[in-house]
């Protein structure tokens, strides 16, 4: 038999994400007229979106078997069993859906089809892993689903690994779980999220993924008070009407000290803390009662009271900026400018290149050429000399960072508040010049935007050890997909605005201007902020809080810019030269 190839036309591309974006059937016969199939209604079911998917038709078309398989993947069917009808029993046998989920972008797809295969060519978006970890990738998913005939009805012997669903599909059914890890010292709770479907969105889910512990990538950074090897008792985590979620543990409760079942209950309380429905935490340890001594008694611990090592310092912001040749304070709400007084007052703002502050502004950070200097209203002191000085930044510890470069080589500088210093080597991330970068306000992740010679950037996460000797380590690329913001190449300044959520500036680079995009720190959603008030955005101006964080910008207008809702932005003042949120 002759194979004849054949290249779908454009109206099969749209038939085709009708069935990957809809999960409904559609048959595309190789010949005669198209034959329109109407896809299921998707239904919603619990706190989830279920599409009831259709099992394969009496001498369906290899077209309408493919179509039929793909929907009832996207249909995210607990077990599978009707995707698995579509299957040949070794293919049944040996295909495993939990094995990772594959992103891809149907509107640039292809369906590449011969007389016994169907060949799915389109751009891949990001992969999930078996556990629901995100990564924003780049290139082609390339499958033939090798059709055969089984009792005179074509199946599927070759299907992809783990699932193939489309952007929609993941953005319509896909939710973010967060557990939580501490830092090193025990004073934060660190999120890591994941993606899961929202009909396994659970606490269940929640704790189990807490419990085996945090990906290889942030583990070199962060700890955990969870036992290895713990487990849930009886294997779920139960909710009562009144709301108390029972936790039990498989482990010895008197083995634990004080120290060790307080940091544990903070990583239990701030991982059910996401569900409505807990109020309270139940803590037991093989049925008995694990008692935490002045956070749950007798067990149980209140969520809407105070919970312990809070991800993030939620103390208030002052606005310092520089205009003429002083640096002050800014009124956000009036605009109002008062100059600083003492040594801060003889601080010539015109030599300034770059500003940061903390401690409720009582603490500054500047660059003036190649030295970083640290002010107070006391006392200004120079505290770091390099070559090539990025933007200083001020975490809620006092600690002064900075980027610099040594024989071509970037690095991050660490400056604590005593004026020692740690050079930390950047060698994970791609190479290129550091255009932007942002210390998570946990310290345990750095943000990097990496240009590229051809004049677009990259932007990625690289994990942040504590200590006297800090290191960092992996790249996690947080890639702004075109489906997500059209053709963002270049990335000009980046900063967190919550303990999982960036904000960015981002433009292509055809055009010198740049828009505010708010980025999940695994890139998974990407949300433009709306364009500022006829201004060109030149640098972040970020406070990062748990809840509502503030987030300005200053223009190349010398503007001061704050968004007040999704697409809204308030000018605060004008006049400026640089901007800072201490924080």
């Amino acid at each position: 038999m002759t194979h004849r190839r054949v290249f779908r036309p454009q109206w099969l591309v749209v038939a085709l994400a009708a069935v990957l974006v809809l999960g409904g059937c559609a048959s595309v016969p190789s010949s005669g007229p198209v034959e329109q199939v109407s896809p299921n209604v998707p239904q919603t079911q619990d706190n989830g979106v279920r599409i009831d998917p259709e099992a394969p038709r009496p001498d369906a078309t290899p077209e309408r078997i493919v179509a039929g398989f793909l929907s009832a993947m996207a249909s995210l069917q607990p077990g599978f069993s009707v995707a698995k009808l579509y299957l040949t029993d070794a293919a049944r046998r040996a295909w495993d859906p939990s094995n990772g989920t594959t992103i891809i972008d149907s509107t640039g797809q292809r369906l590449i089809a011969t007389a016994t295969s169907e060949v799915l060519d389109a751009p891949i978006v990001g992969q999930l892993s078996s556990i629901g970890q995100y990564q924003s990738v780049t290139g082609e998913f390339r499958h033939d689903f090798a059709l055969t005939k089984v009792g005179g009805q074509w199946r599927i012997s070759s299907p992809p690994q783990g699932l193939v669903i489309t952007t929609t599909t993941f953005a319509s059914y896909y939710v973010p779980m967060e557990r939580y890890f501490l830092t090193a010292d025990g004073a934060h709770v660190v999120p890591e999220t994941l993606r899961v479907p929202a009909s396994v969105f659970s606490p269940t889910a929640a704790i189990t993924a807490l419990l085996r512990g945090p990906s290889s990538w942030l583990g070199a950074a962060v700890s955990s008070a969870v036992p290895a090897g713990t487990r849930l008792a009886g294997g779920t985590v139960t909710v009562g009407i009144s709301g108390v979620a029972d936790v039990d543990l498989d482990l010895s409760a008197s083995s634990l000290p004080d120290t060790q079942r307080k940091l544990l209950a903070a990583q239990l309380a701030w991982t059910l803390k996401q569900f409505s429905a807990v109020q309270s935490v139940q803590l037991a340890a093989r049925g008995q009662p694990l008692d935490v001594p002045s956070l749950a008694p007798h067990g149980v611990m209140a969520l809407s009271g105070y919970l312990p090592a809070p991800p993030v310092d939620d103390t208030p912001s002052v606005l310092v900026v520089s205009r003429d040749a002083h640096l002050g304070q800014l009124d956000p709400t009036s605009g109002a400018f008062t100059a600083f007084k003492g040594g801060l007052a003889k601080v010539d703002a015109r030599h300034i290149t770059a500003l940061a502050a903390g401690r409720s502004g009582e603490l500054l950070a500047w660059t003036e050429g190649g030295t970083v200097w640290r002010g107070t209203i006391d006392r200004t002191i120079a505290v770091y000399h390099g070559a090539s000085l990025g933007r200083p930044q001020v975490t809620p510890d006092g600690t002064i960072w900075c980027t610099d470069v040594a024989n071509g080589a970037p690095r991050l500088v660490r400056i604590a508040s005593d004026g020692s210093v740690s050079i930390i080597p950047l060698s994970s991330q791609p190479r290129g010049p550091v255009m932007a970068y942002a210390v998570s306000p946990d310290r345990t992740r750095v943000a990097l935007v990496v240009g590229s010679s051809d004049g677009t950037s990259r932007m990625g996460l690289v994990s942040l050890t504590s200590g006297a000797h800090p290191t960092t380590h992996g790249w996690y690329e947080t890639r702004m997909s075109a489906s997500q913001t059209g053709a963002m190449a270049l990335i000009t300044d980046v900063a967190w605005s919550t303990p999982s959520q960036l904000v960015v500036l981002a433009g292509a680079t055809s055009s010198p201007r740049t828009g505010a995009y708010g980025v999940s720190d695994d890139a998974a959603t990407v949300t433009a902020l709306g364009p500022a008030d006829n201004a060109d955005p030149l640098r972040l101006v970020v406070h990062a809080r748990l809840d509502s964080p503030t987030v300005m910008i200053v223009t190349s207008a010398g503007q001061v810019q704050e968004i007040e809702d999704a697409w809204r932005w308030r000018t605060v003042a004008s006049g400026i030269g640089l901007a800072a949120l201490s924080d």
